[in-house]
């Protein structure tokens, strides 16, 4: 994660992706990016592009 380049709303050719989540799964994920010095925003980007990777090939699944 900390290798991957952050992406930012100014950065050319960045999009957003919006995604729903309980009040208390929020707070959760707060703390543990807070404590981990990550931004939620980089952690689930590396999360997302995490899956894409394992998941190649089973477009069809």
């Amino acid at each position: 994660m900390a290798r991957l380049p952050v992406v930012t709303a100014r950065q050319e050719g960045a999009t957003e992706i919006r995604v729903f989540v309980t009040e208390d799964e929020k707070d959760t994920l707060k703390q543990v990016a807070a404590i981990k010095n990550i931004a939620v925003s980089h952690l689930m980007r590396s999360l997302a592009l995490i899956w894409i990777e394992e998941n190649k090939g089973y477009e069809n699944d």
